[in-house]
């Protein structure tokens, strides 16, 4: 809620809360008892978008986010280097060109660059997956590597779809406001 709303929705309480005091004045006249309930009902309305708008789910999905790039990142990095040593050791310039990755490099990449880099390594790291073993890693590093994956590709746009909730709940909040003025 801006400043503005904030102000004007403390004035409708206020006008709200004197029509209440001065309710004998207005008993028998169905237009005015109509227009105080419809009043408090938007009273309720702000405070309800309001209380909505201000929720951390923004800043959870954001945590669940950073948590699940630091662990990307991790075992991208830790199976690329693996792959990177067998590339070198079977002199195999195209493995070696495809499998370089370093935690800078990953937390440079945009989103999905760094979702892709982690892709080409775990396609790689399955088709080198009975030489990876004389290297130190087994299949569960390398389904470690897809779980992750599988993890961190739904996180990329849910801060999005929350910024975009929050943009509508502040529009919804933008109507209210027009109907009390309008009242």
């Amino acid at each position: 809620m801006t400043d503005k709303q904030s102000a004007k929705w403390k004035m409708y309480l206020l006008v709200l809360q004197i029509l209440k005091e001065q309710q004998a004045l207005f008993a028998g006249i169905p237009v005015f008892e109509n227009l105080i309930k419809e009043l408090e009902e938007i009273c309720n309305q702000i405070k309800i978008v309001t209380e909505e708008q201000e929720k951390k789910t923004l800043r959870g999905t954001s945590n669940l986010k950073n948590e699940a790039e630091i662990r990307l990142v991790t075992e991208t990095v830790k199976i690329g280097n693996v792959l990177s040593v067998l590339a070198t050791d079977l002199n195999d310039k195209i493995l070696l060109s495809k499998t370089i990755v370093n935690k800078s490099m990953m937390y440079h990449a945009l989103d999905t660059e760094a979702l892709n880099i982690a892709r080409r390594i775990l396609k790689e790291a399955l088709a080198n997956a009975g030489n990876l073993r004389d290297y130190g890693l087994n299949d569960n590093d390398i389904q470690s590597l897809q779980n992750v994956i599988n993890e961190y590709e739904p996180l990329i746009i849910a801060p999005r779809a929350v910024v975009s909730k929050t943009k509508q709940i502040t529009a919804n909040l933008a109507h209210i406001f027009a109907d009390a003025d309008t009242l």
